[in-house]
């Protein structure tokens, strides 16, 4: 399993391969973001959640939960932005910006 593979790297890092499942296998990508977020989430892993948080968006969306996906996204920023980390920011909103488009919210976008 996915979770097994990935259990000796960051928090961020195990996100960021759930990145690439999230097209592969988006049920299993959004299961395993979500226990991401929320170990991130409970040991206080700031940047770990945000990428999680990006991962979760990604699934959610390629499974059509839109909602979810738009939350996990709008999350992942504010995440990053409250410690200050324009990149990891940016880099969810690169997930953000198309998520919103598909949900036809272009003036958001």
């Amino acid at each position: 399993m996915v979770v097994a593979a990935l259990a000796t790297q960051s928090i961020a890092e195990r996100a960021i391969e759930v990145l690439s499942l999230a097209d592969a296998n988006p049920p299993e990508a959004l299961e395993v973001a979500t226990a991401l977020a929320a170990e991130a989430h409970n040991a206080g892993d700031v940047a770990g959640e945000a990428m999680a948080q990006r991962a979760v968006g990604l699934a959610a969306r390629n499974v059509g939960e839109i909602e979810r996906s738009l939350e996990a996204l709008t999350h992942g920023v504010e995440l990053a932005e409250s410690i200050e980390d324009a990149v990891l920011a940016a880099q969810v909103q690169t997930t953000l910006g198309p998520t919103l488009l598909y949900a036809g919210r272009s003036d958001d976008a």
